[in-house]
């Protein structure tokens, strides 16, 4: 049997999180805010955030989502 690439494979969901700044307000019940001074785009969920932290830990990783 090969040996694999990778120490850790880590199998699950992969998030886009929309992050806003510069909100001028918090909505309240069934408001909308219209307005955001700027916005990121990222990767997130919590098998993204392992196989992250893993990697940063010197681990060979892999991610299946």
């Amino acid at each position: 049997m090969p040996t694999p690439s990778f120490d850790v494979l880590a199998v699950g969901e992969l998030n886009v999180d929309l992050i806003l700044t510069r909100v001028p307000k918090i909505p309240d019940w069934g408001e909308e805010v219209i307005a955001a001074g700027g916005y990121r785009l990222r990767l997130g969920g919590s098998t993204a955030n392992f196989a992250c932290f893993c990697a940063a830990l010197g681990l060979r990783t892999a991610l299946v989502t």
